[in-house]
């Protein structure tokens, strides 16, 4: 402590080192906050969803595992030849 006193730069520089933690850190809370009730609220949609599918439709869960695992190849065949993997909607549901 007596460091401190001695060199008055050194708790000038403590105290903004404080000052500024102080918000980075509630900010850090906040942005960790607002990802966990969005990662929350997206997996109580799609848990919804196949329940929804799996008891009024009859769907398996197969079948939605499938379908989901298709999802990333469905985006990149969309971003690299610039087309939606299926010609229109209804070619979409016929493999169901």
């Amino acid at each position: 402590m007596n460091e401190l006193m001695r060199e008055p730069l050194n708790l000038v520089v403590l105290l903004i080192a404080i000052l500024l933690a102080i918000p980075l850190f509630s900010w850090l809370l906040t942005l960790v906050q607002a990802t966990f009730r969005a990662a929350f609220s997206i997996a109580a949609i799609g848990l919804i969803a196949a329940l929804v599918l799996i008891v009024l439709f009859g769907v398996s869960p197969d079948q939605i595992v499938h379908q989901v695992s298709r999802v990333p190849q469905a985006l990149q065949q969309m971003v690299t030849d610039g087309k939606a993997p299926w010609k229109n909607m209804s070619q979409a549901y016929d493999k169901w």
